[in-house]
């Protein structure tokens, strides 16, 4: 009878973990002036402004434990910030140079992120109270866009190195780095959430469409006909990928089915949406 209690406590333990999962479409839009983060459902209801001021807020990727690292102006220039959705606590990680483009590693405890402190644009990590800042790339070319892998072994990225902007890969340290993907300007590859798949966004074809290929980089396929997408995404059951797209003139949030290909838009407004996340995270 014991041994039955227990497993039915573990049950129960479970369920309210999982339970507690939420998850949600983090993006940034000017739609009240200048570049603010937002939240919405995956189903793109319950909107919610995080911030406020009078200072471009963008690029946001939420943790696992609920943490927001965004790029801010605050300060005159970009630097790295993290918010706590639960206490609201604001925090500057970054001050040298100009930081962009964070990243967090899949066990929150760490973010990649871009900088040019060195005299161009190179990879760096840092945990995330913003201490251990170490650079991932030391070379003269620029390193854009870093993210890293569900197994966090793996790093993608975009560099120049090869003339236009490529996707390439490397191991966590920065060693073994690998030519993906080549031809016009590609931009911000992302995992899916198995690993097996990464998406990204190119003008190979002419415009800057959504593209997805295998993760040794094989089997390259534009998704979109959009005649302008970008910042794709994953959700996270890694069927649908979330992006913004210029369907409308102005960016707004998409989501692409990857088995039938439809896409649908997510939410509706007169400002530019831009760079859409899917996180899950410990929430309420």
């Amino acid at each position: 009878m014991r041994y039955i209690l227990i497993i039915i406590l573990l049950i129960i333990t479970i369920a309210t973990s999982f339970a507690r999962q939420s998850q949600v479409i983090l993006f940034s839009s000017d739609r009240d002036g200048d570049f603010e983060i937002f939240t919405m459902t995956p189903e793109g209801k319950d909107l919610k402004q995080i911030t406020n001021n009078n200072h471009d807020d963008r690029y946001p990727v939420l943790s696992p434990q609920g943490l927001v690292a965004y790029i801010s102006k605050t300060d005159g220039k970009d630097d790295i910030y993290t918010l706590n959705l639960a206490s609201g606590k604001k925090r500057r990680l970054t001050t040298k140079g100009t930081n962009r483009y964070p990243s967090f590693s899949p066990d929150g405890m760490h973010l990649l992120f871009i900088s040019d402190r060195d005299g161009d644009f190179e990879i760096f990590r840092m945990n995330i109270d913003g201490s251990d800042q170490k650079s991932i790339t030391e070379n003269s070319i620029e390193d854009r866009a870093p993210s890293y892998s569900p197994d966090g072994k793996t790093i993608v990225f975009c560099s120049n190195r090869h003339g236009d902007y490529g996707i390439y890969s490397m191991k966590a340290d920065g060693n073994d780095q690998q030519l993906l993907f080549k031809g016009g300007n590609s931009w911000s590859p992302r995992f899916s959430p198995d690993g097996s798949l990464i998406t990204f966004y190119s003008n190979i074809s002419g415009s800057y469409e959504i593209w997805l290929m295998s993760q040794d980089g094989k089997n390259a396929r534009k998704l979109t006909d959009d005649d302008g997408a970008s910042y794709p995404c994953f959700s996270a059951d890694g069927t649908s990928i979330v992006y913004s797209s210029y369907q409308d003139d102005t960016p707004q949030i998409y989501l692409i089915n990857l088995q039938s290909g439809e896409s649908n838009q997510l939410h509706e407004s007169d400002g530019d949406d831009m760079t859409p996340r899917w996180a899950t995270y410990a929430g309420p």
